[in-house]
């Protein structure tokens, strides 16, 4: 198996995603996940 480069980054990354999802749901387009993505960024110590 392949080892995974920035492991740590990588799950924080997803991590995010699904905080996200999990916040306002299902059905909207990409550009609403985007946008809630990078507020939630904002307030926390992800940076890309």
């Amino acid at each position: 198996m392949k080892e995974i480069l920035y492991e740590q980054e990588t799950y924080a990354i997803r991590g995010a995603i699904f905080e996200v999802y999990r916040e306002i749901g299902s059905g909207f387009l990409e550009a609403v996940y985007q946008e809630c993505f990078s507020f939630f960024r904002l307030g926390s110590c992800i940076v890309l």
